[in-house]
C-alpha cells in the first residue's frame, strides 16, 4: 500500500514529516532521519556553511 501524497507541486513518499527542532540539526542527523522512512524534513535553516 502506498502512503504517497502531494503537498502542491511536491510529491512525497508518505506523509510523515519530521518537524524541526533537536533531531534535525544537521546534515548527516536530518539524512538518517530521512534514509529511516519520513516523507519530508523540516530544518531551522540552511546556510552555506555549517
Amino acid at each position: 500500500m502506498s502512503l504517497a501524497t502531494s503537498i502542491g507541486s511536491i510529491n512525497i513518499r508518505n506523509p510523515l514529516i519530521l518537524a524541526s527542532g533537536v533531531m534535525g540539526t544537521s546534515h548527516s542527523t536530518l539524512q538518517r532521519i530521512y534514509n529511516g522512512g519520513v516523507g519530508a524534513v523540516v530544518t531551522k535553516s540552511i546556510g552555506l556553511r555549517s
